[in-house]
């Protein structure tokens, strides 16, 4: 028992989960997800931050003030993986991207048997990653606060 408490404390500081979105030629928004509480039920912190020159803005919001956030969160466990391109092993073709926006999102995820690892995963416009992260800061919109 004080060992789970010591870690809910621990991670308490320390984002969960993070995603960000960099258009080529605008401001990148990167978001930060922690946990808030354990008890009872879990709640979330948020926190968006987002650099123009030497201007850095951060917002906060929570899954208590915004319950919407809530639900965020359920969408990214399903969100659908891309596939390992493994070049030239089935056709002759290279994909490759140019410009557009770079989405990123980093936590931990977990096999079947339970094993938690971390893990990145980045890719560009039209892809579930996009939708999702452009879902997001839409729910997330009316939300934030200084």
């Amino acid at each position: 028992m004080f060992t789970s408490i010591v870690a809910a404390a621990a991670l308490q500081f320390q984002p969960l989960l993070s995603f960000r979105r960099s258009p080529s030629f605008d401001q990148p928004i990167s978001v930060e997800i922690g946990l808030l509480k354990t008890e009872g039920r879990a709640a979330y912190w948020f926190k968006k931050t987002a650099i123009e020159g030497d201007k850095t803005s951060v917002w906060w919001t929570d899954t208590e003030r915004c319950p919407a956030a809530r639900s965020a969160l359920r969408k990214i466990r399903n969100l659908q993986m891309p596939r390992v391109n493994v070049p030239f092993l089935d056709d002759n073709e290279i994909r490759a991207t140019a410009d557009g926006v770079i989405y990123e999102l980093w936590g931990n995820a977990n096999y079947r048997s339970g094993s938690a690892y971390e893990f990145k995963l980045a890719s560009n416009t039209g892809t579930p990653l996009a939708d999702w992260v452009d879902e997001s800061l839409e729910t997330l919109s009316h939300c934030w606060s200084k």
